[in-house]
């Protein structure tokens, strides 16, 4: 016997999600090894997204879920001096 599907109403999300970097800011200064990085994302449908925060091309924590439209702390220890370039 086969399994019947409906679906009713059904929607295509054509947005695609879109991530705020918060901070810290670009090309700001930071003196401690520590560094707390916050990010906003949001959708158009999604009640939360699964994040991966990536510095310098390598991820670093995730998965992390993120609420839609909330700020996400996170701290990354950094352990050398240097330029850092993160993203999620």
């Amino acid at each position: 016997m086969g399994t019947t599907i409906v679906i009713t109403n059904a929607v295509p999300d054509t947005l695609a999600p879109a991530i705020t970097l918060i901070g810290p800011a670009d090309l700001q200064n930071v003196s401690e090894y520590n560094v707390n990085l916050s990010w906003r994302a949001t959708d158009n449908m999604a009640a939360s997204m699964s994040c991966n925060l990536t510095v310098n091309s390598s991820v670093v924590a995730g998965p992390i879920t993120s609420a839609n439209n909330t700020i996400v702390n996170r701290t990354v220890a950094l352990l050398q001096n240097g330029t850092f370039y993160w993203n999620v």
